[in-house]
């Protein structure tokens, strides 16, 4: 069985490194924003994308990743309150939303449930 594939998209680069240390036991990548995500020419199992990205934020961003890969699978993180996005993420159809601060287990939990979602 292929080990599923995470592309995160973080600004903070400590954040980072703790997701891709927490995550380990799968395929994880990591960029700085959504610029840089967009580059990539590889189609990840999962998306996991903050909110509060520089010069695109992550809502932008999952849409352009969305039109240029079509419908895949994400998960959003904020430090903010999420219901302020809700509307937002509802449209854009996140399969996932984690406020900041979370537990270690709240984020393997998500990932989980999200990949093993067959929709």
């Amino acid at each position: 069985m292929k080990t599923p594939s995470i592309l995160i998209i973080e600004d903070e680069e400590y954040l980072g490194r703790l997701y891709c240390e927490i995550l380990g036991d799968y395929a994880v990548e990591i960029v700085k924003d959504g610029f840089k995500a967009l580059e990539k020419d590889k189609r990840y199992d999962l998306y996991i994308v903050d909110i509060g990205l520089p010069g695109m934020d992550g809502l932008e961003t999952i849409e352009k990743l969305k039109i240029a890969r079509g419908e895949i699978k994400t998960i959003v993180i904020t430090g903010y309150d999420i219901g302020k996005h809700s509307k937002e993420l509802k449209r854009i159809q996140v399969n996932g939303a984690l406020q900041k601060p979370f537990k270690v287990f709240d984020l393997l939990d998500k990932v989980e449930e999200v990949l093993n979602d067959n929709n």
